[in-house]
């Protein structure tokens, strides 16, 4: 078993707004990058399975690296899937009340009990894990539960929006695997 390191992991997703989709009512596939702090400066750790650990914190980054982005991060809904349920399945990976059905929903202004915090948009911002700039928004933390060798898919959609109400759907599909115990 790996030795903990790192007690903040940040999962980063990247995309363009200004792509134009070639079918419009489809996602967009986004890039995404997983990111910690355990040498005492933030570094990236690229695209993989990522491994965190029961206790730590999630942060999840989203990154826009249009160079005159005219579009806007309206919302970012995030999904855990529990991949290996066994006895006792978890919906998510987190012990936060709102993923309490395994999805949260990040706006500026959140709402209901699945409804969470974006904070956002800075200018100019660097990601780590998808070794970009750009446009960025967060929300988090979110603290890992103990659900030790329960793997998770997690979904996250990005939709976006012009001053017309004209919208992109973007998406992505990493995993995050529970293992170990406080760091």
């Amino acid at each position: 078993m790996p030795t903990p390191v790192t007690t903040t992991t940040n999962l980063e997703v990247a995309f363009s707004s200004d792509v134009t989709p070639a079918q419009p009512t489809q996602p967009v596939a986004m890039a995404y990058g997983y990111s910690d702090n355990s040498s005492g400066v933030n570094s990236g750790k690229g695209q993989r399975e990522e491994t965190v650990w029961e206790g730590s914190s999630v942060y999840f980054l989203v990154f826009d690296t249009a160079a005159s982005p005219t579009y806007s991060v309206s919302s970012v809904t995030i999904s855990a899937a529990n991949t290996r349920p066994g006895t006792g399945a978890a919906n998510s990976p987190f012990t936060d009340a709102a993923w309490s059905t395994g999805t949260v929903v990040a706006t500026s202004s959140p709402t209901g009990p699945n409804g969470v915090q974006l904070s956002g948009p800075t200018s100019n911002v660097d990601s780590v894990g998808c070794n970009v700039v750009g446009k960025g928004w967060s929300c988090g933390p979110f603290t890992v539960g103990t659900f030790k060798g329960q793997r998770f898919e997690i979904t996250i959609n990005v939709l976006t929006s012009d001053s017309q109400s004209h919208q992109k759907t973007f998406s992505v599909d990493p995993e995050m695997v529970v293992d170990g115990g406080n760091p």
